[in-house]
């Protein structure tokens, strides 16, 4: 990894400060010892939602929007086909009607596990995922189960981002460059 890491930077380096792409690297060391509150699990699972099949600028561009018309679990799982309506007339929004009511079904869930476990941070503990590979595997194979739009890839970005130890490195390299270019 280290080694990955100084190509990285030594890359990297022809483009921007060298303290610039070691400061977007540990952003990354440190993702597992984040806590996360209920609404951060949302946002990141609702991105999730938004970047799988899509390219990244085009998120990114809309990001704001995606976060106003979707603000949190508890407001996103009251929502109704008049505010699907709604969202989908925004010409500034992703209007993909799936990924709509996906974020949408996943916030419902989210309301279901919170009140089961008390927080996300709770059911995902419940799971020691820390403690086994197999324990990783059940809780990886459990959001698949649970969540629309997690996936055999997409999976892995939201455990990634919500610090568990699995990595995509692809994905987190290209995230750098380009937040900092």
């Amino acid at each position: 990894f280290h080694a990955l890491e100084d190509a990285l930077v030594q890359y990297g380096s022809r483009h921007l400060p060298t303290e610039q792409i070691r400061a977007a690297l540990d952003r990354y060391k440190t993702f597992a010892d984040r806590q996360l509150d209920d609404d951060q699990y949302f946002t990141i699972l609702l991105f999730v939602v938004f970047y799988s099949g899509f390219r990244a600028a085009t998120v990114t561009a809309r990001a704001d929007t995606i976060k106003r018309w979707f603000p949190d679990w508890r407001s996103v799982a009251a929502y109704d086909d008049g505010d699907v309506a709604k969202i989908m007339s925004d010409p500034g929004m992703i209007r993909n009607r799936r990924k709509i009511d996906a974020c949408i079904e996943n916030a419902r869930v989210m309301r279901e596990l919170i009140a089961e476990h008390g927080s996300m941070a709770q059911y995902i503990a419940s799971f020691s995922a820390t403690e086994s590979f197999e324990n990783l595997l059940l809780l990886k194979e459990e959001l698949e189960a649970r969540f629309q739009y997690l996936g055999g890839v997409t999976v892995y970005h939201f455990l990634t981002d919500i610090g568990m130890p699995v990595l995509k490195p692809d994905r987190v390299i290209s995230r750098i460059f380009e937040r900092l270019g």
